[in-house]
């Protein structure tokens, strides 16, 4: 491998010459296979040569961060009194780099163990419990651990002695993990942690009793997880499922667009009259069917979403006459546009492409995915 980096024979004997050629070979070897380039590898080997003669090595050993620190220092003064040295500011950090990287590909760098948390004891302690006595799965002390680890951390940098924890505290700890990312899941499943860890607690009487029977987490609903109302993609595949010329397909279209489109409601839909319509100014009225009143929807007034990824709020003004023409000419101006839009056909018919998605309430749904959009009117 030095053959590679050098070309100069007295600069390649001069490597071969140094102690642990085999074991500075290996580094260099594996630097380049993983990407390092060849001037980067140039100024590596040398600083490999000062890493062995300062830190004193015949053979590999482990070396500490404070003793390749100390060298690092020691190196600088040497380049100091180099005449060929250009630069000395970076001296320190690239020594330590390669240092570093060097005894860890070795697995002879040994790092400062990290300063031992306050309640770890207890934490220890609660686990030796979790998995003797009380015989829980691995999985489930891990996670158990991991919750109560971060709760104690947080508690440490409040108060010193677990004799002074309370209820608020868990509480508070809750909280400030639900309004920094913690989901509705994750919070429960710290209080069981919490619960179990307090219960462990006051056993061994290192707190007050009565916190672990005051901790609660968030309710989890069984569907919870579920989404309350079809993306736009399967709205637009809906759609498209009810075009035709057909009268059942004029019908289907007709009721879709204006819940899809406008947010109604089914009751909403059942209740529209013909003379609730202006055709000339595109506009109708409709009587609310959860706050009450009434209100004039234009077809400007649609969804607000663009364009391109529902279809234009006019289409829904369009299907409507369009099976209106259709229907018979006895139909007097009063009478409900629910029997225009449903003669001989149920309402619940204009669903069938969304029931087969198990769907039980689909105008809800479509409304919903309105709403999530904030595009109610």
């Amino acid at each position: 491998m030095i053959e590679n980096i050098f070309q100069l024979k007295w600069v390649v004997a001069r490597h071969k010459q140094a102690p642990l050629l085999k074991e500075r070979e290996q580094f260099l070897e594996h630097c380049h296979l993983q990407g390092t380039s060849h001037k980067a590898l140039h100024s590596m080997a040398p600083e490999l040569i000062a890493v062995i003669h300062l830190l004193q090595m015949v053979d590999l050993r482990e070396v500490s961060l404070e003793e390749i620190k100390q060298a690092a220092k020691d190196w600088v003064k040497e380049q100091h009194s180099n005449p060929k040295a250009r630069s000395y500011e970076k001296s320190a950090s690239y020594f330590v780099y390669v240092a570093k990287k060097w005894l860890r590909f070795h697995g002879k760098l040994r790092m400062p163990s990290p300063p031992r948390a306050r309640f770890a004891d207890e934490l220890d302690d609660f686990v030796a419990f979790m998995a003797t006595e009380q015989g829980l799965s691995p999985i489930s002390i891990r996670s158990h651990r991991g919750k109560t680890s971060k709760f104690l951390d947080w508690f440490a940098d409040r108060h010193r002695l677990l004799s002074s924890a309370s209820l608020d505290d868990v509480d508070e700890f809750l909280a400030f993990k639900a309004n920094n990312g913690w989901n509705r899941e994750s919070v429960s499943t710290a209080a069981q942690a919490l619960r179990s860890f307090f219960r462990h607690a006051e056993r061994r009487s290192w707190c007050k009793p009565g916190i672990a029977a005051g901790i609660q987490g968030p309710k989890i609903y069984q569907y919870a997880g579920l989404p309350e109302g079809p993306s736009w993609d399967d709205v637009r595949r809906l759609l498209q499922s009810s075009k035709g010329s057909s009268p059942a397909a004029i019908r289907a279209r007709a009721i879709l667009l204006l819940v899809a489109v406008y947010g109604l409601r089914s009751g909403e839909v059942r209740r529209l009259f013909l003379d609730d319509i202006d055709w000339q100014a595109e506009t109708f009225v409709v009587t609310h069917s959860k706050r009450g009143g009434i209100a004039v929807i234009s077809a400007a007034q649609g969804c607000r979403r663009r364009h391109s990824e529902i279809p234009h709020e006019s289409e829904a003004s369009h299907s409507v006459p369009q099976r209106v023409r259709d229907a018979p000419s006895a139909i007097s101006p009063a009478q409900s546009l629910h029997y225009v839009l449903h003669r001989e056909y149920s309402f619940e018919q204009a669903w069938h492409p969304v029931s087969e998605e198990g769907a039980t309430q689909p105008a809800t749904c479509l409304r919903n995915s309105l709403a999530a959009a904030g595009s109610l009117i």
